[in-house]
């Protein structure tokens, strides 16, 4: 029988959950404030629990809620990790509430005080439920929700500036959730279907490399060490401190992430235009690149014709250069998507030939 604490988690989403309906079906904006702050404060301490508990036991724990498995049914996953973000998150949002409580009955209007912390709960709720959910669409479901609510927060003090605001934040979102969903179901279209589990394999088959691990790790250290004390200097001093801020935000929210971190921990390639108008490559209907670090070579193929192919791609002699490959012309790669071998040949006069099948793609991984 599990430990009666492991069943928290489970309970802090619930809570979150019932305040939001609780807090419809009242009329007063005070007692619903009060029972959400007490709701973040009660999650908070529910999940310190859990998080004295996971470390302490040096454990983490998995059950599924319900007869099915993920994507079908929903699963939690919780560890030290998980129990922390989802403590700071609810300490965060209780100590929100109260800092602002003045304002925040001062800005909106009494009749629409009560939505406010029923938006206040799902977004909750929607945090906890993506810290602790162990299947990626479910996680989109719950991305979907903390769009709306954050989106109805922002736009609860009525006036101009704010719903502008609103919609820049819910178009920059949605493009955001569908990119993340077209993602995902290409991955699950691959792999049957994608729980975080599969990530835990590619990274015991040393699919993912050390690189990608400690840049993740260093990013989410940068953005608490340095993120959280700018966002509460630009909270509380305003004005000048407030504006500049978000405007280096809006700076660096403005580069491609996946393409710096690509750009920041390997070597990349792009070798569309040596192949324009390929007498055995179509620039409109397939894409490759070349992706390099230390001695591994990632070469990726893609195919978006209907129709199976043979590409030949040539690979121009200053990519061996710039990637430091050595020119054989037989090379042993590996497919990481189907885990087949085949032989390939890597030589600046000599086209690479390919079989893709239509609507998909190979990344040969070679080591040198």
């Amino acid at each position: 029988m599990r430990p009666f604490v492991e069943n928290f988690p489970f309970f802090s989403i619930f809570l979150a959950i019932l305040a939001a309906i609780v807090t419809a079906a009242i009329r007063s904006g005070r007692i619903s404030y009060w029972i959400t702050i007490g709701v973040c404060a009660a999650s908070a301490l529910l999940n310190g629990w859990v998080l004295e508990y996971t470390y302490a036991e040096g454990v983490s724990f998995t059950y599924a809620m319900g007869r099915f498995l993920a994507p079908y049914g929903n699963a939690i996953n919780c560890g030290p990790l998980q129990a922390l973000l989802a403590a700071v998150f609810s300490l965060v949002m209780a100590l929100a509430l109260a800092g602002g409580r003045r304002d925040l009955f001062q800005d909106i209007l009494p009749e629409k005080q009560k939505f406010y912390f029923v938006m206040v709960n799902m977004l909750e709720a929607s945090l906890l439920a993506l810290t602790y959910t162990n299947d990626m669409f479910t996680g989109y479901v719950f991305i979907e929700t903390s769009t709306i609510a954050a989106c109805a927060l922002v736009m609860a003090k009525d006036n101009g500036p704010n719903l502008i605001a609103t919609i820049r934040y819910l178009f920059m979102s949605l493009m955001g959730s569908g990119l993340f969903l077209i993602g995902l179901a290409i991955l699950t279209s691959i792999t049957g279907y994608l729980p975080p589990e599969s990530v835990e394999r590619m990274e015991e088959d040393d699919l993912i490399p050390i690189t990608t691990r400690g840049s993740g790790l260093c990013s989410a250290a940068l953005s608490a060490l340095v993120g959280v004390p700018l966002g509460l200097l630009a909270g509380y001093r305003r004005g000048a401190w407030e504006f500049c801020l978000m405007r280096l935000a809006d700076v660096f929210q403005s580069f491609p992430s996946i393409v710096l971190v690509l750009c920041l921990v390997s070597l990349v390639v792009d070798l569309m235009y040596a192949n324009e108008n390929g007498w055995r490559f179509n620039e409109h209907k397939q894409y490759t690149f070349m992706r390099k670090y230390k001695n591994e070579l990632l070469f990726i193929v893609v195919n978006f014709d209907n129709q199976p192919v043979n590409v030949a791609i040539n690979v121009p002699s200053h990519a061996f250069d710039f990637l430091q490959i050595p020119q054989f012309d037989s090379y042993k790669a590996v497919d990481l998507l189907t885990d087949k071998v085949e032989e390939i040949s890597l030589l600046p006069y000599k086209a690479t030939e390919i079989a893709l099948g239509a609507y998909t793609g190979k990344i040969l991984k070679i080591k040198f």
